[in-house]
């Protein structure tokens, strides 16, 4: 039986204020033991105490609206049809757009949306209070007190003195504001919360208002736009800001804003109504040098210009420049000189991408996005003979970054086509068997993405043509095929099996042999037969690894030959080939002593096959994991001496801990750290404690913070996780220590706090350093 309990919100507010309501509802919940209780809510006041899970269904799938919207004869267009597409997401305006409540014009601006929205609450307040009043004037000051408080909700108090105020100002004495502020609950305006709280229906309502009384003060007092500036909360109430003011005002504006925040003014010139073309053109030109301050990878500034950014044929000769940056930058670019050209630039970025062919951001995220739906079967020879341009370049030997941009770029090329065409032209002409290199790379990564009966037979055909990768795209064509396209497996055979477990063989091949293999024995009992057979005549790893891979439900004897592993000698275990151990997926929930035995091996090859079988927590969540003292693993990780190899696994035990250890244990490397003659505090601070989330830097000792401060001195730039500091220091910490040390420091000491203050403002909220 399931139990509906809509409108929960809606509670008589004695009850909400009181608590009342709370034994009564602990004990129906109670009374209904096993059936399903669904409770529909506008908030989660007076839920969250009772730990139940929350699903929130405040947006509607984009596919969804659009079908809806053709209904309704609306058409989006213009430079805001993203963000009026995303408003009509949004329940509370889908309903008043279907309802034919709020119109807007072909090319809307969001503008349009809310000021519609306000013309009817006047209408509607006229003809409910018979009175004249300016009502959104009165909001607009309660919408900018709760934006600058950083509240959703803010005290009905507030609302209550801003509407008596503006009554009174009317000369309206015989409307009572709270009669007003019920009348807006009524008309779905305002939503109420417990603690005598009120909010708009959607946080962009606040926005909007606020962005009125913002302009109309920046108007008067300019300075104020530095106090704003400086909270990320009002960054859409500064863009709603600077499309209301007039033009003398909004360039002042708009000027202070590209002056305070580069990435901000990229966002906000969508919104400046005169003279756009002209700085977008000089913001284009200023994105290399912001590059070069921000490092390569500020995948922000590559958003807005793909996405945000109002591009016209004016702007093709700085696309085209930008596009020299490469990477995600050049990417953007790219989509956006597409948008302007079309199918013209067809051939001059299928040469673009062999010219860029090392970068793999570029080719693919890029020039592929807007190619692909243009190439077809007739493409195919061309593709082939630019490929062969550069067959020489890739060789067994070659490492898989070798022009990784543009053979991967081509096998995405090839994905919607006819693999018969495509078979056709890359293997028709090859000597004997022989495939070369730059072809196997293609084809492979190619059948990645195709999930059909052919694409599996040309994997196997590869396979057997002595590509060892083709095992890798047996596995993708049939692990991620959908159950309707059934695979036939006809073709494959007892050679398929050969070769698979040949390669399984070899430690240095990264081929998923036995993947591909356990689903050739899936889809063929047959030849899993033959597996079993195979496994007959071995031992331990290999044994199990083979049985895994014919027998549904055999994860028993892996865990048996783990279990052998544990209990042998290092001199023993040294003879076992446990590389076969990598490719097999088990789920280890209920075996966490074995588990964490099998990490003290300290073979740190076979522990990354164990920790990616939980990583991403597959499969069912294991239980706390005893490790016993913090020193053990601490040594081990510090002594590892394959570079490579270290850092997959400090991540990956840095995210075990931070999941798997009580909080008493995670706590006993903070206390580690705040040693004075700890010899792990660098391990410590770029591994295991930078994915401890609670931690903040008042965490840490004053000799800590001295030893992390000093190491800012030397090092230069933080890897995707960012740097402890930057990731755990407080407003105050900021503001106290790290703001005075930027005046008279210099690099590398300048930028990393400079980058550390930016990492803590995200997180914050704050810009602390505006240009």
């Amino acid at each position: 039986m399931k139990v509906f309990l809509d409108s929960f919100n809606e509670m008589p507010r004695e009850y909400w204020e009181s608590g009342a309501y709370e034994a009564d509802f602990s004990e129906f919940t109670s009374n209904i033991e096993s059936s399903s209780l669904i409770i529909g809510s506008r908030t989660s006041d007076g839920l969250d105490k009772f730990g139940f899970p929350v699903y929130c269904l405040d947006q509607i799938d984009e596919a969804v609206v659009a079908e809806e919207i053709q209904k309704m004869n609306i058409a989006i267009e213009g430079r805001f049809d993203r963000e009026i597409l995303f408003l009509l997401q949004k329940p509370f305006y889908f309903q008043l757009a279907k309802s034919g409540a709020v119109s807007f014009k072909k090319d809307a601006h969001p503008r349009d949306f809310y000021q519609a929205l306000l013309e009817n609450l006047h209408r509607n307040f006229k003809e409910r209070f018979a009175r004249e009043f300016d009502l959104e004037k009165a909001l607009s000051l309660a919408a900018y007190d709760a934006i600058n408080r950083g509240e959703e909700a803010y005290p009905l108090a507030d609302l209550l003195s801003a509407l008596k105020s503006g009554l009174e100002a009317a000369g309206i004495l015989d409307i009572d504001a709270r009669d007003v502020a019920n009348w807006l609950v009524s008309t779905s305006t305002l939503i109420p919360y417990i603690g005598g709280r009120v909010a708009f229906a959607h946080q962009s309502i606040t926005e909007y208002l606020a962005a009125t009384e913002l302009a109309r003060r920046y108007q008067s007092s300019p300075q104020i736009f530095k106090e704003k500036i400086a909270l990320t909360r009002w960054d859409q109430a500064l863009f709603l800001a600077l499309s209301i003011l007039p033009k003398t005002h909004a360039d002042a504006f708009f000027h202070d804003i590209a002056n305070a925040d580069f990435e901000l003014a990229l966002a906000a010139v969508k919104y400046v109504e005169v003279g756009r073309d002209e700085i977008v053109s000089n913001l284009l030109s200023l994105i290399p040098e912001h590059l070069t301050k921000f490092g390569p990878f500020d995948n922000r500034i590559g958003w807005i210009v793909e996405s945000n950014l109002p591009i016209s044929e004016a702007h093709e000769p700085k696309l085209r420049a930008l596009m020299k940056a490469g990477g995600m930058i050049g990417a953007a670019a790219v989509k956006r000189l597409f948008e302007l050209k079309g199918a013209i630039v067809k051939d001059e970025l299928l040469l673009e991408m062999l010219n860029a062919r090392s970068d793999y951001n570029y080719c693919c995220n890029g020039i592929v996005s807007v190619l692909q739906p243009l190439v077809t079967a007739a493409d195919i020879p061309a593709i082939v003979a630019l490929v062969d341009s550069i067959a020489h370049e890739i060789t067994l030997d070659s490492g898989d970054d070798v022009a990784h941009g543009f053979t991967s770029g081509v096998a995405m090329l090839l994905v919607d086509l006819e693999i018969s065409a495509i078979k056709k032209c890359f293997l028709m002409n090859s000597e004997s068997n022989h495939v070369p290199e730059i072809y196997a790379r293609i084809l492979c990564r190619m059948l990645w993405r195709v999930h059909s009966t052919q694409a599996l037979e040309l994997a196997g055909e590869l396979l057997l043509r002595g590509v060892k990768k083709a095992a890798t795209s047996i596995y993708f064509v049939a692990n991620f095929a959908e159950e309707k396209n059934e695979l036939s497996w006809d073709y494959f055979k007892r050679e398929h099996v050969d070769h698979l477990i040949a390669i399984a063989e070899v430690p240095e091949e990264d081929a998923w042999s036995l993947k591909a293999l356990r689903c050739i024995c899936l889809g063929r009992p047959d030849l899993a037969q033959i597996v079993r057979d195979r496994a007959s005549g071995r031992f331990g790893v290999v044994r199990a690894a083979l049985l895994f891979c014919a027998s549904p439900g055999s994860e028993e004897q892996v865990f048996e030959a783990l279990n052998e592993l544990v209990n042998m000698n290092q001199e023993q275990r040294m003879q076992q080939p446990t590389h076969f151990l990598e490719q097999i997926e088990v789920d280890w929930a209920g075996r966490e002593t074995l588990f964490v035995q099998v990490l003290k091996i300290r073979d740190t090859k076979l522990a990354l096959t164990v920790l990616d079988q939980v990583y991403g927590e597959k499969g069912a969540p294991l239980g706390f994991l005893d490790i016993g003292p913090i020193e053990w693993w601490l040594e081990w990780l510090a002594g590892e001496c394959n570079s490579n190899l270290k850092h997959i696994l400090l991540e990956r035990i840095s995210w075990l801990f931070s999941i798997y250890l009580s909080q008493d244990v995670r706590h006993s490397f903070v206390v580690e750290f705040n040693k004075d003659d700890s010899i792990y505090r660098s391990l410590l601070a770029r591994s295991i404690l930078i994915y401890q989330n609670h931690l903040t830097s008042d965490d840490f000792s004053s000799d800590a913070i001295s030893f992390l401060l000093r190491g800012l001195e030397c090092e230069r730039g933080f890897d995707f996780r960012g740097h402890l500091l930057g990731r755990t220091a407080t407003e105050k910490f900021v503001i106290d220590r790290l703001l005075p040390l930027i005046r008279d420091a210099q690099d590398p000491l300048k930028g990393n706090i400079e980058e550390l203050v930016r990492q803590a403002g995200s997180r914050h909220g704050k810009r602390y350093l505006l240009n």
